[in-house]
Protein backbone atom coordinates (compact mmCIF):
# COMPACT_ATOMS: atom_id res chain seq x y z
CA UNK A 1 0.00 0.00 0.00
CA UNK A 2 2.80 2.07 1.05
CA UNK A 3 4.82 1.39 -2.66
CA UNK A 4 1.48 2.68 -4.39
CA UNK A 5 1.08 5.70 -2.46
CA UNK A 6 4.63 6.56 -2.78
CA UNK A 7 4.40 5.87 -6.72
CA UNK A 8 1.46 7.97 -6.81
CA UNK A 9 2.95 10.71 -5.09
CA UNK A 10 6.03 10.65 -7.40
CA UNK A 11 4.32 9.92 -10.85
CA UNK A 12 1.62 12.85 -10.26
CA UNK A 13 3.74 15.16 -8.16
CA UNK A 14 1.51 15.43 -5.39
CA UNK A 15 1.74 15.30 -1.69
CA UNK A 16 1.23 12.83 1.02
CA UNK A 17 -2.56 13.50 1.72
CA UNK A 18 -3.82 13.93 -1.87
CA UNK A 19 -1.89 10.61 -2.66
CA UNK A 20 -3.57 8.74 0.29
CA UNK A 21 -7.03 10.11 -0.87
CA UNK A 22 -6.63 8.95 -4.30
CA UNK A 23 -5.91 5.63 -3.28
CA UNK A 24 -8.67 5.06 -0.93
CA UNK A 25 -11.04 6.59 -3.70
CA UNK A 26 -9.53 4.10 -5.79
CA UNK A 27 -10.52 1.03 -3.67
CA UNK A 28 -14.19 2.54 -3.26
CA UNK A 29 -14.27 2.27 -7.23
CA UNK A 30 -13.23 -1.14 -7.07
CA UNK A 31 -15.42 -2.12 -4.51
CA UNK A 32 -18.76 -0.49 -6.18
CA UNK A 33 -18.11 -2.31 -9.44
CA UNK A 34 -17.52 -5.52 -8.26
CA UNK A 35 -20.95 -5.30 -5.85
CA UNK A 36 -22.87 -3.82 -9.30
CA UNK A 37 -21.41 -7.06 -11.44
CA UNK A 38 -22.55 -9.50 -8.08
CA UNK A 39 -25.77 -7.91 -8.59
CA UNK A 40 -26.28 -8.09 -12.13
CA UNK A 41 -25.28 -11.72 -12.51
CA UNK A 42 -25.64 -13.55 -9.23
CA UNK A 43 -28.57 -12.24 -7.28
CA UNK A 44 -30.80 -12.87 -10.67
CA UNK A 45 -30.18 -17.06 -10.48
CA UNK A 46 -31.61 -16.65 -6.49
CA UNK A 47 -34.83 -15.09 -7.56
CA UNK A 48 -35.32 -17.37 -10.28
CA UNK A 49 -34.82 -20.01 -7.88
CA UNK A 50 -37.14 -18.35 -5.32
CA UNK A 51 -40.07 -17.75 -8.12
CA UNK A 52 -39.99 -21.58 -9.07
CA UNK A 53 -39.98 -22.40 -5.71
CA UNK A 54 -43.12 -20.23 -5.40
CA UNK A 55 -44.75 -22.14 -8.33
CA UNK A 56 -43.96 -25.64 -7.25
CA UNK A 57 -45.47 -24.77 -3.79
CA UNK A 58 -48.69 -23.20 -5.49
CA UNK A 59 -49.08 -26.13 -7.59
CA UNK A 60 -48.60 -29.00 -4.50
CA UNK A 61 -51.98 -26.61 -2.44
CA UNK A 62 -53.97 -27.14 -5.54
CA UNK A 63 -53.38 -30.81 -5.70
CA UNK A 64 -54.01 -31.18 -2.46
CA UNK A 65 -57.56 -29.60 -2.67
CA UNK A 66 -58.58 -31.38 -5.22
CA UNK A 67 -57.55 -34.58 -3.72
CA UNK A 68 -59.71 -33.66 -1.07
CA UNK A 69 -62.40 -32.50 -3.31
CA UNK A 70 -62.84 -36.15 -4.76
CA UNK A 71 -63.25 -38.04 -1.21
CA UNK A 72 -66.32 -35.40 -0.34
CA UNK A 73 -69.78 -35.15 -1.66
CA UNK A 74 -70.94 -32.29 -3.49
CA UNK A 75 -72.08 -29.45 -1.60
CA UNK A 76 -75.50 -28.55 -1.80
CA UNK A 77 -76.89 -25.71 -2.13
CA UNK A 78 -78.48 -24.07 0.95
CA UNK A 79 -82.16 -23.70 1.35
CA UNK A 80 -83.06 -20.08 2.74
CA UNK A 81 -86.63 -19.74 4.03
CA UNK A 82 -88.54 -16.88 2.24
CA UNK A 83 -90.60 -14.42 3.90
CA UNK A 84 -93.94 -13.04 2.26
CA UNK A 85 -94.12 -9.13 2.42
CA UNK A 86 -96.20 -7.64 4.70
CA UNK A 87 -99.66 -6.48 3.67
CA UNK A 88 -100.25 -2.80 3.81
CA UNK A 89 -102.48 -2.13 6.75
CA UNK A 90 -105.00 0.26 6.54
CA UNK A 91 -105.25 3.33 8.48
CA UNK A 92 -108.04 2.70 10.99
CA UNK A 93 -108.21 6.20 11.82
CA UNK A 94 -108.33 7.91 8.28
CA UNK A 95 -111.04 4.76 6.88
CA UNK A 96 -113.28 5.55 10.34
CA UNK A 97 -112.93 9.68 9.57
CA UNK A 98 -114.21 8.36 5.65
CA UNK A 99 -116.78 7.12 7.59
CA UNK A 100 -118.00 9.53 9.50
CA UNK A 101 -117.49 12.25 6.26
CA UNK A 102 -119.57 10.00 3.99
CA UNK A 103 -122.38 9.64 6.67
CA UNK A 104 -124.47 12.29 8.04
CA UNK A 105 -126.22 12.01 10.86
CA UNK A 106 -129.96 12.47 10.37
CA UNK A 107 -131.00 15.76 12.02
CA UNK A 108 -133.52 15.85 15.09
CA UNK A 109 -137.06 16.27 14.01
CA UNK A 110 -137.49 20.06 15.44
CA UNK A 111 -140.93 20.06 17.22
CA UNK A 112 -142.89 23.46 16.53
CA UNK A 113 -142.28 26.21 19.39
CA UNK A 114 -143.98 29.63 20.16
CA UNK A 115 -141.51 32.51 19.10
CA UNK A 116 -142.10 34.93 21.67
CA UNK A 117 -141.80 32.59 24.25
CA UNK A 118 -138.33 30.72 22.64
CA UNK A 119 -135.26 31.77 24.02
CA UNK A 120 -131.79 32.00 21.92
CA UNK A 121 -131.00 28.08 22.57
CA UNK A 122 -134.57 27.12 21.33
CA UNK A 123 -133.54 29.53 18.26
CA UNK A 124 -130.15 28.05 17.77
CA UNK A 125 -131.80 24.66 17.49
CA UNK A 126 -132.47 25.86 13.74
CA UNK A 127 -129.76 25.72 10.86
CA UNK A 128 -128.32 29.13 10.23
CA UNK A 129 -129.19 30.27 13.32
CA UNK A 130 -125.76 30.47 15.69
CA UNK A 131 -125.09 32.48 18.48
CA UNK A 132 -125.48 36.18 17.06
CA UNK A 133 -128.76 35.52 15.08
CA UNK A 134 -130.37 34.27 18.39
CA UNK A 135 -129.50 37.06 19.87
CA UNK A 136 -130.51 39.35 17.52
CA UNK A 137 -133.97 37.98 16.98
CA UNK A 138 -134.80 37.97 20.64
CA UNK A 139 -133.60 41.95 20.95
CA UNK A 140 -135.50 42.69 18.03
CA UNK A 141 -138.80 40.58 19.53
CA UNK A 142 -138.02 42.82 22.53
CA UNK A 143 -138.03 46.10 20.76
CA UNK A 144 -141.42 45.46 19.24
CA UNK A 145 -143.09 43.99 22.04
CA UNK A 146 -143.30 41.02 20.40
CA UNK A 147 -143.93 39.39 16.99
CA UNK A 148 -147.85 39.68 16.18
CA UNK A 149 -146.88 38.21 12.45
CA UNK A 150 -144.25 35.90 10.54
CA UNK A 151 -144.03 38.71 7.83
CA UNK A 152 -141.48 40.62 10.73
CA UNK A 153 -139.04 38.24 10.65
CA UNK A 154 -138.08 39.75 7.05
CA UNK A 155 -137.54 42.83 9.44
CA UNK A 156 -134.47 41.41 11.52
CA UNK A 157 -131.16 42.30 9.34
CA UNK A 158 -129.14 39.80 8.17
CA UNK A 159 -131.34 36.86 8.26
CA UNK A 160 -131.14 34.40 4.89
CA UNK A 161 -134.00 33.80 2.94
CA UNK A 162 -133.82 29.79 4.64
CA UNK A 163 -133.10 30.85 7.99
CA UNK A 164 -136.73 33.52 7.38
CA UNK A 165 -138.17 29.78 5.86
CA UNK A 166 -137.38 27.58 8.80
CA UNK A 167 -139.09 30.36 10.65
CA UNK A 168 -142.19 30.61 9.07
CA UNK A 169 -142.22 26.76 9.21
CA UNK A 170 -141.29 26.06 12.53
CA UNK A 171 -142.70 28.31 14.69
CA UNK A 172 -145.98 29.86 15.52
CA UNK A 173 -147.52 32.65 17.26
CA UNK A 174 -150.61 32.33 19.79
CA UNK A 175 -153.50 33.11 18.71
CA UNK A 176 -155.13 36.15 20.86
CA UNK A 177 -151.13 37.40 21.64
CA UNK A 178 -150.92 40.48 22.87
CA UNK A 179 -147.58 42.20 22.51
CA UNK A 180 -146.32 45.01 24.81
CA UNK A 181 -148.44 48.19 24.59
CA UNK A 182 -147.22 51.75 23.16
CA UNK A 183 -148.71 54.11 25.77
CA UNK A 184 -149.70 56.74 23.04
CA UNK A 185 -151.11 58.91 25.49
CA UNK A 186 -148.47 58.51 28.34
CA UNK A 187 -145.40 57.95 26.96
CA UNK A 188 -142.52 61.01 26.15
CA UNK A 189 -140.85 61.09 22.59
CA UNK A 190 -137.97 59.32 24.29
CA UNK A 191 -140.09 56.21 25.14
CA UNK A 192 -142.02 56.61 21.60
CA UNK A 193 -139.03 56.41 19.75
CA UNK A 194 -137.60 53.70 21.44
CA UNK A 195 -140.02 51.48 19.14
CA UNK A 196 -138.69 49.91 15.89
CA UNK A 197 -141.71 52.00 13.69
CA UNK A 198 -141.57 55.21 15.13
CA UNK A 199 -138.75 57.81 14.63
CA UNK A 200 -137.25 60.45 17.06
CA UNK A 201 -139.41 62.89 14.54
CA UNK A 202 -142.76 61.11 14.64
CA UNK A 203 -142.04 60.95 18.74
CA UNK A 204 -141.45 64.15 18.83
CA UNK A 205 -144.36 65.13 16.42
CA UNK A 206 -146.66 63.10 18.84
CA UNK A 207 -145.93 64.33 21.54
CA UNK A 208 -146.09 68.08 20.16
CA UNK A 209 -149.76 67.33 18.73
CA UNK A 210 -151.21 65.75 22.10
CA UNK A 211 -150.11 68.69 23.86
CA UNK A 212 -152.15 71.04 21.35
CA UNK A 213 -154.62 68.72 20.53
CA UNK A 214 -154.92 66.33 23.61
CA UNK A 215 -154.69 62.32 23.74
CA UNK A 216 -155.59 60.51 20.75
CA UNK A 217 -158.63 58.40 20.79
CA UNK A 218 -158.06 56.36 17.26
CA UNK A 219 -155.34 55.66 14.67
CA UNK A 220 -157.10 58.09 12.31
CA UNK A 221 -155.87 60.73 14.64
CA UNK A 222 -152.21 59.76 14.13
CA UNK A 223 -153.25 59.76 10.35
CA UNK A 224 -154.41 63.07 10.71
CA UNK A 225 -150.89 64.23 11.32
CA UNK A 226 -149.63 62.96 7.64
CA UNK A 227 -145.81 62.04 9.25
CA UNK A 228 -146.70 58.64 9.24
CA UNK A 229 -147.54 56.17 5.88
CA UNK A 230 -150.42 53.63 5.32
CA UNK A 231 -148.15 51.22 5.45
CA UNK A 232 -146.06 52.27 8.80
CA UNK A 233 -149.65 53.00 10.42
CA UNK A 234 -150.78 49.42 9.18
CA UNK A 235 -147.34 48.17 10.87
CA UNK A 236 -147.74 49.87 14.21
CA UNK A 237 -151.41 49.68 15.21
CA UNK A 238 -151.27 46.49 16.68
CA UNK A 239 -148.94 47.90 19.64
CA UNK A 240 -151.19 51.17 20.00
CA UNK A 241 -153.16 51.58 23.37
CA UNK A 242 -155.34 54.67 23.33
Amino acid sequence: MKKLIIWFKNSFGISTTEANGFVIFLILLLTMTAGIFWMKYAKPDTAYKMTDQKKMDSLLTVIRINAVLDNTEPLKPKKFRTYDAPKKRTNRKSFTSSIKKNYSKPQAKIQVFDINQADTTALKRLKGIGKVFSRRIVNYRNALGGFVSKKQFNEVYGLADSVILQLDTLTFISSGYHPKWIEINLFDDYDLSRHPYISKKVARAITAYRFQHGQFTSIEDLDTMHLIDSLTLARIEPYLKF
